[in-house]
């Protein structure tokens, strides 16, 4: 018998992932189905298969049960979306990080290894010993071809963004501009 509920409660699952066609919590998912399976079957049992003979034939009162249990799961993930409810973007995408904290960690790390990638590129072309209080243009020079082969090995997207750079020469001074424009 219990094997049975499972049963349908791994069924309510697939249908009602199926009918809401969204993006849900799995959890919420197996805890409506399971209360679906729960409550429909107690009622079914209690208002009807008690007082009927137990007969294999399956009709239009196990039909109803089965439909009920649809609907019934439905409200239950409702009730669950009400006091739990996870904020979506407009193309359905969940906008809060996961919940998965082994995830979590391993994302935090690997921001952490490329920040720190970044700055031993930066140290070794020597962007940090070349920015000086007092500025000259034999310094801009040096400041310019440092910053120009940090942005190389960096790579692709430094490297765009040292070209957009490049351009505007409102913001930096001209050596910077001109070591920039052979990126």
């Amino acid at each position: 018998m219990y094997f049975q509920i499972i049963l349908l409660a791994v069924i309510m699952i697939i249908v009602i992932g199926r009918l809401i066609g969204t993006n849900i919590s799995f959890m919420k998912q197996v805890l409506a189905s399971l209360s679906s399976v729960i409550v429909t079957t107690s009622v079914y049992w209690y208002s009807y298969l008690r007082y009927h003979n137990n007969s294999d034939s399956f009709g239009a009162d196990g039909w109803l049960w089965l439909l009920s249990m649809v609907i019934v799961a439905l409200l239950f993930y409702l009730l669950f979306e009400m006091f739990d409810p996870i904020p979506l973007g407009e193309r359905g995408e969940r906008l809060t990080d996961t919940k998965n904290p082994f995830r979590k960690l391993s994302a935090w790390w690997r921001r952490q290894r490329r920040y720190v990638q970044v700055l031993l590129i930066a140290l070794k072309n020597g962007v940090g010993k070349n920015l000086a209080l007092k500025r000259s243009a034999a310094l801009d020079q040096k400041v310019a071809v440092s910053l120009r082969k940090m942005l190389e090995d960096c790579g692709g997207f430094f490297i765009k963004f040292g070209q957009v750079l490049s351009t505007r020469s409102d913001l930096l001074p001209t050596a910077v501009i001109e070591e920039l424009s052979h990126l």
